[in-house]
């Protein structure tokens, strides 16, 4: 289980038992616990623990499907050629631009739209935000890759968001900007194995069509589902 501001994710390897028993016990706190916003990982071991969580929790809670996420792992990348423009790192002078495309991004999927401009605050200074800029040096979209991960003998990066607005779409630069960046991470760090991942809305055959371009194989499912609240207020994660 992976906890975080936004919600709970339960690993691929969590039982549905297993679920149940940590919403009965997440639910029956009586600490006054914040409300869980959003539970994600294998459909049914979410909903054992949706059910569970909302049976005991006081006051109610109800929770409703969010959204489908597929994984992708990268396995032989695929540089486009075709696509005019180059990858570079985003710099101070971007962040106007970068907010504006955050916004736009978290609304197209459903994220609080007030959380985007905080995002590319923490994320700029890290470094870990990127724009593709067309052949005429105009930026044309952005990506961003999470913290790595440690895992074993390999570095996992997860890629994203990417994100290249409606009117400079279908040109190639989502799949050009996903293959630039997967390659950049994979060279940081050559004392060690990059592996590179990434999530994409199950709904959304353009992106998923994108990321499979360039190499990206189908890895596992995922579904989100968010929680409210019934009846009055209740307390939750900032």
């Amino acid at each position: 289980m992976w906890n975080s501001s936004r919600g709970v994710y339960l690993s691929p390897t969590v039982s549905k038992a297993e679920a149940t028993a940590l919403g009965e016990l997440i639910g029956s706190d009586t600490n006054e616990q914040p409300l869980v916003l959003q539970c994600s990982g294998v459909r049914r071991v979410v909903e054992a623990f949706g059910a569970a969580y909302c049976h005991h929790r006081q006051p109610a809670a109800r929770f409703h499907w969010h959204e489908d996420l597929v994984l992708y792992v990268l396995e032989t990348l695929h540089t486009p050629t075709h696509v005019a423009g180059r990858m570079r790192m985003a710099a101070s002078d971007d962040l106007a631009l970068l907010k504006e495309w955050a916004v736009a991004f978290f609304a197209f999927i459903g994220a609080p739209v007030a959380d985007a401009p905080g995002f590319i605050e923490r994320a700029l200074p890290a470094q870990a935000l990127f724009i593709w800029e067309n052949a005429a040096g105009e930026p044309v979209g952005f990506a961003g890759h999470a913290p790595p991960v440690q895992l074993d003998d390999n570095i996992v990066y997860r890629i994203g968001p990417v994100f290249v607005p409606e009117s400079e779409r279908r040109k190639g630069y989502a799949s050009a900007l996903t293959a630039a960046l997967s390659a950049y991470v994979m060279a940081k760090d050559v004392k060690a194995t990059a592996r590179v991942c990434l999530y994409a809305d199950a709904a959304n055959p353009a992106s998923n069509k994108a990321y499979q371009n360039v190499g990206f194989m189908l890895h596992s499912e995922t579904s989100a589902f968010d929680f409210e609240a019934v009846g009055g207020t209740s307390n939750s994660n900032p």
